[in-house]
């Protein structure tokens, strides 16, 4: 082989590693804005969307309209993902159980959901907050761990801002 192929294969390697952070770049960002992202085993995840309402008792369905809840989605999406953590944790309150009903249970939290509203907050069931902001049962759970510690919720990390000290810097022999 001879030195131009060489230079040909790093610089379409090199091209293939930029592509590769591009596109996690990418994904990234879409995921924080609750746009359709692809996974790295290739599941195309879709955008975040409002659910359909609960059938509940407490009668959630009746407390916020489709369009209502789609704003409050809108709203959400524009926070960083630290903030859009700090916002679900401000929503969201741990106590302690009022009254312990079963003799031997391990539950010592209950938690009571808000949703934002023009007068204030109203209380919703989990479901319709989950279904609200297209977000998993893990994820409360967490912020509930966080919130019940005592530490508050970590804030962004900073992670997107670092470059690797391997890189290899374009026109660099």
């Amino acid at each position: 082989m001879d030195g131009h192929c060489i230079d040909d294969l790093a610089k379409d390697t090199l091209d293939v590693a930029k592509r590769k952070v591009n596109l996690f770049k990418l994904n990234r960002t879409a995921k924080e804005k609750g746009l359709q992202y692809i996974r790295k085993d290739g599941t195309v995840v879709p955008t975040r969307s409002v659910k359909p309402p609960c059938k509940c008792n407490m009668e959630c369905f009746s407390k916020y309209t489709e369009a209502v809840r789609k704003e409050i989605l809108t709203n959400f999406l524009r926070l960083k993902s630290s903030g859009q953590n700090q916002f679900l944790a401000t929503h969201m309150f741990v106590k302690q159980t009022a009254r312990i009903r079963v003799v031997n249970s391990r539950r010592t939290y209950s938690r009571v959901y808000k949703l934002p509203s023009h007068n204030g907050t109203t209380t919703v069931c989990k479901v319709m907050f989950m279904d609200t902001f297209d977000i998993k049962d893990r994820k409360l759970r967490c912020l509930a761990d966080k919130i019940i510690q005592g530490n508050g919720v970590a804030r962004d990390d900073g992670r997107a801002n670092n470059t690797s000290p391997k890189e290899v810097k374009r026109g660099h022999h």
